[in-house]
């Protein structure tokens, strides 16, 4: 009977043996999954720190970029209230280019003779030639 003990106590040791193998082996590699794991998120905090001092950087590029837009513009806005007049010129060269003479031009677009004929002898030639 006490053959049968030992081998029973043989046995559960031999199990609790293997077991413990087991649980050292699945320790062993939960350790390195975990030390993979820290080392992807320290990865990933350094690639977002950069990400965002770019972004903070990219955001302050952004600001000065639409400071000089809104600055283009207002000089667009006061270039055009200076240079209204220049508007009538446009018109009378699309006239000359289409064949128009000084007179239409003086009644149409409000020139003098001296600018009609002017923009006659310019923009008339480059029909001509």
């Amino acid at each position: 009977m006490n053959s049968i003990w030992f081998y029973v106590l043989l046995t559960a040791t031999g199990l609790s043996g293997v077991a413990v193998a087991g649980v050292l082996v699945l320790h062993r590699r939960l350790r390195l999954r975990l030390q993979a794991c820290e080392a992807e998120l320290r990865a990933l905090r350094m690639d977002f720190a950069a990400l965002s001092t770019a972004n903070t950087g990219v955001g302050k590029e952004l600001g000065q970029l639409e400071q000089h837009v809104r600055r283009i513009a207002e000089r667009q806005d006061q270039f055009e209230l200076r240079d209204g007049g220049n508007r009538s010129y446009a018109q009378a060269i699309r006239m000359v280019q289409n064949g128009a003479d000084v007179k239409d031009l003086m009644t149409t677009c409000a020139l003098t003779r001296g600018e009609a004929e002017l923009l006659v002898m310019l923009h008339g030639m480059k029909r001509a030639g």
